[in-house]
């Protein structure tokens, strides 16, 4: 069995990744990520504690966004006010519920946070497609209770549950770094 003497993160080799971001300031899952796909133009989404979307045109990654998750977004409420939300699997679950095409006004303290949360997530996430109109890449835990909301919005995606782990092996193979550890 052969051992490694190193532990290697994808910023010990910053000389292959080309990114406007503060190299200093992005998660290796994120950079990970960034080599998922084959293409030169696309976009990648990683729903886990917080949401990601970044931005890669010509091979160049331009940077990203940061969104609470819901859990976030419960610790964050509870911690502030004195608004009770119920377990993070029934708020979740609650979200897969939540009908976005009804027009009604939220009538409850939980429908009023879910709707606004949800309706500001996807209609920004539109709007930065409509901008970068690449293939979008979505990834992370909370996708099973939010991919119903992306065809109420007409968003197109390719679901791929291990975009860090391939992305991750694409990096090393596509530099042949491999060879060198």
């Amino acid at each position: 069995m052969k051992t490694f003497k190193h532990i290697y993160f994808l910023k010990d080799f910053k000389h292959f990744i080309k990114t406007k971001y503060d190299f200093n300031k992005i998660g290796e899952d994120r950079l990970a990520s960034l080599f998922f796909p084959k293409n030169k133009d696309f976009l990648t989404l990683q729903l886990g504690t917080l949401y990601t979307l970044d931005i890669v045109k010509n091979n160049l990654h331009l940077g990203g966004y940061l969104f609470p998750s819901i859990k976030t977004i419960k610790v964050g409420i509870e911690n502030s006010t004195f608004i009770i939300l119920p377990s993070q699997s029934r708020l979740l679950e609650k979200i897969y519920q939540t009908e976005l095409y009804k027009k009604d006004i939220p009538r409850n303290t939980l429908d009023a946070i879910l709707k606004s949360y949800l309706l500001s997530f996807f209609l920004f996430l539109k709007k930065i497609l409509n901008k970068y109109p690449y293939p979008l890449y979505v990834s992370g835990g909370d996708y099973k209770f939010l991919k119903v909301h992306f065809k109420y919005f007409g968003i197109k995606f390719v679901y791929e549950p291990f975009i860090v782990l391939k992305g991750l092996k694409n990096f090393f193979y596509r530099f042949k770094i491999y060879k060198n550890i």
